[in-house]
């Protein structure tokens, strides 16, 4: 039941947007405020929780009728540096905010301000060190900014091509390769959950495509994750 209930929940989140869409176009100006006003709100925290250092309310725990639940969880890079989730739950759902919020707003912004802000919620996105959002702000703005017209389509059609390549290539190049963290000692520490995906994540993943089975019961590439626990 639970791992019914944890699929369900994005599915059905997600057909609640479609089904709001239409409706949700005539509330734009609204909605455009709420999401600068979160976009601000939440950089603001991850800079406060830098400055001030930990929130009284981070790691504590509380009973609720499904288990125990944290108000803000608490990790660490591999050398011991904090990932800064500032008022939200944990630092990649700050992360997740403040690039989504970004990208809302910046066709609203003048190309100086967008670079302004950009350059803000970069800051703000690495002291959570979520790598993959801080590439995602970059390549909006280097979208962004670049001249109306061909080039800005030339641009964007290289970008989507050259992530949907990388998307694909990475996750195969560790499956077919034998690579071990002594391979990438020179890399820095932020970038250790990367590393720690094409040693361990994906070549798992592959894995689970190994039995017949999988095949045939579905537990293959959709369990990688969450589902695979109900497996």
């Amino acid at each position: 039941v639970t791992g019914v209930q944890t699929c369900a929940l994005p599915i059905s989140i997600t057909l609640l947007g479609i089904a709001l869409s239409y409706y949700l176009t005539s509330l734009e100006p609204y909605i455009y405020r709420f999401t600068f006003f979160f976009l601000v709100v939440t950089t603001l925290g991850v800079f406060l929780n830098f400055i001030i250092g930990k929130f009284p309310w981070e790691g504590l725990e509380f009973e609720t009728a499904f288990g125990v639940a944290t108000t803000t969880r608490e990790w660490w890079t591999q050398h011991g540096g904090r990932r800064l989730p500032g008022f939200t739950r944990a630092s990649f759902d700050a992360a997740m905010i403040i690039g989504i919020s970004f990208a809302y707003i910046i066709n609203r912004l003048s190309k100086t301000r967008a670079l302004l802000f950009g350059i803000i919620c970069l800051v703000a996105v690495y002291l959570t060190t979520s790598k993959g959002m801080v590439i995602a702000l970059i390549l909006v703005l280097v979208w962004y900014l670049a001249p109306l017209g061909r080039l800005r389509i030339t641009i964007g059609r290289i970008l989507i091509i050259s992530l949907l390549l990388i998307l694909i290539a990475l996750p195969l190049f560790s499956c077919i390769t034998s690579s071990s963290f002594r391979d990438f000692a020179e890399l820095p520490s932020i970038l250790f959950s990367f590393v720690d995906r094409i040693v361990n994540t994906w070549p798992r993943s592959c894995l689970l495509l190994s039995e017949p089975y999988n095949w045939l019961l579905g537990n293959g590439v959709g369990s990688i994750g969450v589902p695979l626990q109900y497996n």
